[in-house]
């Protein structure tokens, strides 16, 4: 039993949660956040006013559209700072996209997705993603995802029989996906060729922290004229040396050896 278990949930924090998640999407009217949550507009209106004061959602002058503020920026880099992932991953995260020339991220599983926590730039890199920070992928799709279907327990029990085609290379059969995670798991890394968006690969692989819990993925997404099965061992090397570097400041290491590279 959880320290919560048996606890009643309130209905208003409930539904300024529903706004928030509303307002994720981008800037919205009233009536539109009411009709997307099926709250009455006045509710949505004092909800607002209450998020507004706390600088969690702000006004916008010209079209009267609510959208998030940096109240709720300011949270989540309150996140980061107490679990100290910005010190640990941060700078090896901007090195290895400098080192690759492309766009890098560090995720976390929540929920059920692949949560983009980081992300590092190179200035060579032409990449225009839509992977910022806050942006949820698909597990079964993506790089990052299969690390996590992979190293984290129980995450691939949670996969619903139908997983969602989003490209013609999407992986949608339980049993194909669980043989590849098994083959992820094995080598320490895994890919996406096209998989959840075309003309788009990525390479990921997973972070432990001391106690040998998974932490996060570490990736690298670019194009697939530059990424892709003929060239990713050059990148990869680079990902395994990223990987290396943090763990020796999480005091973490890996659980096995990449092979078959």
């Amino acid at each position: 039993m959880t320290k919560f278990a048996g606890s009643r949930r309130v209905q208003s924090v409930d539904r300024a949660f529903d706004v928030l998640d509303v307002l994720a999407s981008g800037p919205q009217r009233i009536s539109d956040i009411a009709e997307a949550t099926g709250t009455s507009k006045a509710a949505v209106h004092h909800i607002l006013a209450t998020l507004e004061a706390r600088r969690i959602v702000a006004q916008e002058r010209d079209s009267f559209r609510y959208r998030l503020a940096w109240g709720i920026y300011e949270l989540g880099a309150k996140v980061l700072r107490d679990a100290g992932l910005n010190t640990l991953v941060a700078p090896s995260l901007s090195a290895l996209a400098e080192a690759v020339g492309e766009t890098t991220l560090f995720n976390v599983e929540d929920s059920g997705s692949s949560l983009v926590l980081m992300r590092g730039e190179s200035k060579t890199s032409t990449l225009v993603a839509n992977n910022a920070p806050g942006k949820r992928v698909p597990l079964h799709a993506t790089a990052s995802g299969k690390v996590m279907l992979a190293f984290k327990p129980g995450v691939l029990e949670t996969l619903p029989e139908d997983l969602p085609r989003f490209t013609p290379r999407t992986i949608v059969s339980r049993h194909a996906l669980a043989a590849q995670v098994e083959r992820v798991r094995q080598r320490g890394y895994a890919t996406s060729w096209d998989e959840h968006e075309v003309a788009l690969s990525s390479l990921s692989v997973p972070l432990f922290d001391r106690n040998a819990d998974f932490m996060g993925s570490l990736t690298i997404a670019a194009p697939s004229g530059r990424l892709n099965r003929r060239s990713f061992r050059t990148q990869l090397q680079a990902l395994f040396s990223a990987r290396d570097e943090i763990h020796a400041l999480t005091g973490g290491s890996p659980q096995q050896q990449a092979v078959g590279l």
